[in-house]
This record gives C-alpha cells, structure tokens and sequence, in this order.
C-alpha cells in the first residue's frame, strides 16, 4: 500500500490502527485524512525506517496510544506537545539523542518507553511529566545519574538497566511511590538506600551484574 484507500476516514467507530512495515507508503497525506478522526487512540507506525515523525500525525487530536519504536528517529520533534491527550508512547530502539524542549508538555503521559536509544544524560524536560507511572531508558548512554534530579510524584517502574551507570544513591524522599526498579549491568560500584524503611511500595528491586558493589555494606 502506498496510500489507504478512498473513504478510509469514514470508519467512524476505528480505534486501533497498525502500519508496520509499509515503508513505501506516505504517511503525510494518510495521517492528514485521518486528523478527524475522533475515534483514532491508537497509532502504530514502528519499522519503517523512519528518519522523522510525519508532521501531519501531530494533527491527529484524539491519539492516546503511539509507537514509533524499530524506526531510526534520532530525536522528537517539538511538535509532539500537541498531541496533548497522549498517555503512552513508545520510541524504543530508535537512535534518539535528544527530545525535544516542549517535550515536558505531554501533561497526561503515563507510560514513555525510550530503551535502545543514543541518549547518554536524562533531560530534564522528563521531570516536567508529573503524571508518569512508566519509565524506561535501559540500554543507553547515560553513564551519570541524580535521583533528585527525577521528581516524578506517580512513578511506579524504572528501568535503567544496560547502562553505564557508575554510582548510585536512591533518596527514596523522591521515590515513595516506586515499585519495581531495574539497575542491571550498570557497572555500578556504589549503591546506597537512604532511609530503606519507606519503601513502602517497592516490591521488585533487580540489580544482576554489578560485581563491583560492596554487597556487604550494602547488605547492612
């Protein structure tokens, strides 16, 4: 398929829309016909090489649900703030460096997905999405992390794991809500927990392949 076919916007009740693998087709002209779509939640544009995001899928108003992951995005365009219903976006295995500066405005995002990425820091752009629940950024970059420097009031699971993380302190002063964490192979070689009697919430904690932590401080 290079183009849906005529009327395709007529279906009034389609919520759920997959196009994976359609490299030839142009998604500007598909994702301008379906900007009134009210129904349209769900959008699923992942392995088709794609160098940017069509700018016409920002016009879809109602999308909840985006994946754009297996695609060769190397950042998110600014435009993303205005899909401002979207409440899980998954941009995993891409090449992403950077997100854009209006990123934070995605203000009912509860699930971000951004692992197998090029990003080497945590923008604080991130700290702005005070609804977030789901965080992965496993198997980049980032080699530098302050817990403080993520206030995330919602947050439930974060996935940092395959990265080179050197030192770590958990401040659960930030973390009161935190579920399940994932620091595998991390390269750690200092991990501490402060105040571990508030983990009121955490019931998963994986730190596999990080031989360089003194467990015996950390145990007590």
């Amino acid at each position: 398929f290079v183009e849906l076919p005529s009327g395709f916007d007529k279906l009034k009740t389609l919520s759920h829309l997959y196009l994976q693998r359609m490299d030839v087709m142009n998604f500007e002209e598909v994702f301008t016909s379906l900007a009134e779509m009210s129904s349209l939640f769900h959008v699923d544009i992942s392995y088709n090489n794609l160098s940017r995001i069509p700018e016409s899928l920002f016009a879809i108003r109602y999308l909840k649900e985006l994946n754009i992951s297996n695609n060769q995005l190397t950042m998110l365009n600014d435009q993303i703030k205005y899909l401002i219903r979207l409440e899980k976006l998954d941009a995993s295995n891409n090449s992403i460096a950077l997100l854009g500066r209006s990123f934070g405005q995605l203000g009912n995002l509860s699930h971000l997905d951004l692992s197998n990425n090029n990003m080497d820091y945590i923008p604080s752009t991130i700290n702005e999405l005070i609804e977030l629940e789901y965080l992965s950024l496993a198997a980049n970059k980032i080699d530098t992390f302050k817990w403080s420097s993520l206030r995330l009031p919602m947050l439930k699971e974060l996935y940092l794991n395959d990265n080179n993380l050197k030192k770590l302190r958990l401040d659960i002063s930030y973390w009161s809500t935190l579920q399940k964490g994932n620091l595998n192979n991390c390269s750690l070689h200092y991990f501490r927990i402060s105040k571990p009697e508030r983990l009121r919430a955490l019931t998963e904690l994986s730190m596999s392949n990080n031989p360089s932590i003194p467990w015996h401080r950390v145990l007590e």
